[in-house]
């Protein structure tokens, strides 16, 4: 099998279920950057992703090109979307920028932690209809004069979002960009109204902990997540096919330096599944996604500080596997998101710095299945009487 990479061809390992990589035309409307942070594709043929280019930034995939969003009115960075359906997405950025768009045009919306006052940050977002998602990340509270930060899960009804009780098992502590913190929820994923899963990390004063709770349609209660023995570790993402069986991500500090984290549910506990050697002093996984339970896609990026590259995982049911993925330039270059319609279709995108005065672009790789090398007839022999 090869994988495509502009035009770099390499192998991939038979069990891949993706296992093609090909970086797709993108927009680039900033004159000083261009980054996407979030894709949601509900089809083959069509997608939102979102950033900032000098400003917000949101594009669209038809099928065949991204374009930007003609309709958009942006202001700020935007954070991430969700979309149900090719009409119905809502989006989010930083200092309560909210957006929605209803298959014409994006309207300003308040975010959620805006619209409910929770003084907080929102680091991911599920929507399921236009009347049912699901925000989660922290909001700070004051105990004995002291400064928490405790998971926050918020719930849009259609037209109001509403704070739900959750655990709080860490301490005071400070989040990260990443959700990589104390107490903070980074993502959720939910296979009915009953069944979710959050993830995220908190601080027993020792260090990071992977963060885990489970929605049964009642409360939220803390799952136990595995012991790394390691002083740091964190989840950013998790992605939910079945109440039996899930994939989450993230990553963990060893001796070597920060490494890629991932989980899986069985229905009955958590265990860490083995991932590739990257050979390389970092690596961070920040979304999967899954369709089934031998088809996963994990993106986020490897290297060091100064050269970092994209990062594709590859799951098949019984192992991961990196998959060749572009290293567009000699700077930082990585994937902040994945979005899978089927087991041969998922979108990444990114940033990627290809020049020396600090311009970042935005990278969109399409992730797909090449199609089979197809096999000659078989020769009949000749008649020699």
């Amino acid at each position: 099998m090869a994988v495509v990479v502009g035009s770099v061809v390499a192998s991939t390992p038979a069990g891949a279920v993706v296992d093609t990589a090909t970086v797709v035309p993108s927009p680039n409307p900033g004159v000083i950057s261009n980054v996407l942070n979030s894709v949601s594709c509900v089809s083959a043929s069509w997608c939102a992703a979102v950033g900032e280019a000098d400003g917000g930034l949101a594009l669209a995939w038809n099928g065949t090109s991204w374009a930007e969003f003609a309709e958009a009115d942006l202001v700020g960075s935007l954070m991430m979307v969700s979309c149900a359906t090719t009409s119905s997405c809502f989006a989010f950025g930083y200092g309560g920028t909210g957006l929605a768009w209803d298959g014409v045009s994006w309207t300003q919306e308040p975010s959620p932690t805006t619209q409910s006052g929770v003084s907080g940050e929102v680091l991911r977002l599920k929507c399921f209809t236009a009347s049912r998602c699901i925000a989660v990340g922290g909001y700070l509270t004051v105990v004995n004069a002291q400064i928490y930060w405790k998971p926050l899960v918020l719930v849009w009804d259609g037209t109001t979002w509403t704070q739900q009780e959750t655990p709080s098992p860490g301490g005071p502590g400070t989040p990260d960009a990443a959700g990589l913190s104390a107490n903070n929820l980074a993502y959720v994923s939910c296979v009915a109204e009953n069944s979710c899963t959050a993830v995220g990390t908190y601080d027993d004063g020792t260090g990071g902990k992977a963060l885990i709770l489970a929605w049964d349609g009642n409360s939220w209660t803390q799952v136990t997540a595995p012991n790394l023995g390691t002083s740091e570790s964190g989840l950013i993402s998790v992605s939910c096919v079945s109440a039996s069986w899930c994939s989450a991500v993230g990553q963990y500090n060893d001796v070597v330096g920060s490494q890629p984290l991932v989980l899986v549910w069985d229905g009955v506990s958590w265990t860490q599944v083995a991932s590739p050697n990257l050979n390389a002093p970092y690596g961070r996984l920040v979304e999967v996604s899954c369709v089934s339970t031998s088809s996963c896609v994990a993106v986020g990026n490897y290297g060091d500080n100064a050269d970092s590259k994209p990062l594709v995982l590859v799951w098949d049911g019984l192992s991961w596997t990196q998959l060749s993925s572009p290293n567009l330039s000699s700077g930082r270059n990585y994937l902040s998101a994945v979005s899978c319609v089927s087991a041969s279709l998922c979108t990444a995108v990114g940033l990627s710095l290809d020049d020396g005065f600090g311009h970042a672009k935005t990278l969109v790789v399409s992730l797909t299945t090449a199609p089979p090398v197809p096999t000659p007839d078989p020769v009949a022999p000749a008649f020699t009487g």
